[in-house]
């Protein structure tokens, strides 16, 4: 019995093959006219980027107004540019297509990018906003740091032990935010044990040493004041003001305080009684 094998013609999608590579050959014109465009359009956004921040700079906004300004600015012209080069590739595409599909993939996609769209919102808020700026110190979540940048994603902070950390803009958006650096001035405090009874000459003694430590801002004036009541003496609470111009400042001021006023409130040993010397004996 003869089997008949059937052998699958390819012919028709081999033809089709070869359209499509006609068809793309001759297209090959457009497709660099395209990426020409595209590429025109970047390093314009570049430009336009650098020119909007030097403006923002010029009319004494803050960096990071000038920072969202340049980048709302520079993303236009990309985007600007990409609808140019596909309507120069694809010539039945046009921007109301481009609308359409995102109208029909919009409630997908927002679920997919929620996380993303989320971040780049509080991201382009927090700039707006300015409840910082870059260069500031804050301390978010436990973190504390100066910042470096406000990206699309997240908050980069520098810490005083030369890490960084990267915080969704999220929950920089959504969490307190400690600006350290706020005013230009900041009050540190710390506490020291006393000893002794003349709490009212350790104040005075702790007040004079604090005014004469660099570090320490003449207003407003440093105070000294009691804190706790203990059976073996008593905790001396110290307050005084810094320049808030950097971290440094406040571990050198603490460091100094500290040391200046134990060394204002030691008091010295009680003088050793002389010797009774002996009477002479008498001559008879």
């Amino acid at each position: 019995m003869l089997q008949v094998l059937f052998i699958p013609d390819f012919t028709p999608a081999w033809n089709t093959l070869q359209g499509m590579a006609r068809d793309a050959m001759g297209r090959a014109p457009y497709y660099v006219v395209g990426l020409v465009v595209f590429g025109i359009a970047y390093v314009l956004s570049k430009r336009v980027r650098l020119l909007l921040v030097t403006g923002a700079n010029r009319a004494h906004r803050g960096a990071s107004f000038s920072v969202l300004v340049g980048r709302i600015g520079g993303a236009m012209v990309v985007l600007a540019g990409a609808l140019v080069a596909a309507t120069v590739i694809f010539p039945s595409f046009t921007p109301a297509t481009l609308f359409s599909v995102l109208g029909f993939g919009g409630v997908a996609a927002s679920f997919a990018l929620r996380d993303i769209l989320g971040n780049l919102l509080c991201g382009l808020m927090i700039l707006a906003s300015e409840p910082f700026r870059i260069g500031d110190r804050i301390e978010v979540k436990g973190f504390q740091g100066k910042v470096e940048d406000v990206q699309t994603r997240a908050t980069t902070i520098r810490t005083r032990d030369g890490k960084r950390i990267v915080i969704p803009n999220t929950v920089v958006f959504n969490e307190p935010v400690e600006v350290v650096t706020a005013f230009s001035k900041r009050r540190l405090d710390a506490s020291i044990n006393l000893t002794g009874d003349d709490w009212d000459d350790d104040k005075e003694r702790a007040i004079e040493a604090m005014k004469k430590v660099l570090e320490v801002e003449d207003s407003p004036e440093p105070a000294a004041f009691l804190l706790e009541l203990k059976d073996t003496g008593a905790t001396l609470g110290l307050r005084w003001w810094i320049d808030n111009e950097s971290a440094e400042v406040e571990s050198r001021s603490r460091d100094a305080v500290l040391s200046a006023v134990a060394k204002a409130l030691r008091k010295p040993p009680a003088p050793e009684p002389s010797p009774i010397a002996a009477p002479a004996p008498s001559e008879v």
